[in-house]
């Protein structure tokens, strides 16, 4: 079970050599430099990912400078919420127009590995701007491409960070048009877990039918997607 939200976690250092030692409580392991351990890890692991940012979003200016500019513009409103509802909604429609020539230019091909990960909705609304708009409790879905012995999905609502109500199963996706069909087949409340699932539905999500999500844009920081029913969404990263 992932648990969303901000949770400061114990940070467990294993002692490589004898010149560290590990101070107790968790504490920062200083190298030769001073510099603490975990710290130089983390900002390599930022300078990577800033990286991919960067070259990514070179590749899609070179696509298409108005998605840059839209991609901005949703990530903004996926960090603060402060975009208006009506803006965010053409911002992910222009990205959605665009996607033809971003899939054509291979922008889209790792998408799938990079919805690893647990994912809080920000956002979701019709065309029409009717619906929720922007979500302030803690809602999250954990994709997991590579799981056995198929991809899962995990969606669940969350109450200051401790799981409420869970729903879980399986899931497929088609590179060709970037859609994620599942299906359901666990519910868990608090402690009590029940099997809903049913042949049926599996089998109907094995043809791409039933419910699943067309995905617009997929980057290290936002999900933004189409539901079946024609709603959109985004999502913002919050764990691996």
């Amino acid at each position: 079970m992932h648990v969303c939200g901000s949770v400061l976690g114990a940070l467990l250092l294993a002692q490589a050599s004898s010149w560290r030692a590990v101070p107790p409580f968790g504490g920062f392991v200083a190298g030769r430099t001073g510099t603490p351990l975990v710290a130089r890890r983390g900002e390599r692991r930022i300078s990577r990912m800033q990286a991919a940012e960067a070259t990514l979003e070179e590749n899609t200016a070179a696509v298409s400078p108005e998605v840059t500019e839209a991609v901005s513009r949703i990530r903004e409103a996926a960090s603060a919420k402060t975009v208006e509802k009506g803006v965010l909604i053409e911002a992910m429609r222009l990205v959605e127009k665009k996607k033809g020539a971003l899939k054509k230019a291979g922008l889209t091909k790792d998408w799938k590995e990079k919805l690893d990960g647990t994912w809080r909705l920000i956002f979701t609304a019709g065309d029409d701007g009717k619906g929720l708009g922007y979500v302030f409790f803690e809602a999250c879905q954990t994709w997991r491409p590579s799981a056995s012995p198929k991809p899962s999905i995990e969606n669940g609502v969350f109450l200051f960070g401790i799981p409420v109500l869970t729903f879980s199963g399986p899931f497929k996706w088609s590179d060709a048009t970037t859609t994620l069909a599942f299906t359901f087949d666990k519910l868990k409340a608090g402690p009590l877990e029940l099997s809903i699932g049913s042949w049926e539905s599996e089998e109907k999500m094995e043809k791409m039918q039933g419910p699943s999500f067309k995905f617009i844009w997929i980057d290290d920081q936002i999900v933004v997607a189409r539901g079946r029913s024609g709603g959109l969404a985004v999502w913002l990263k919050d764990s691996d």
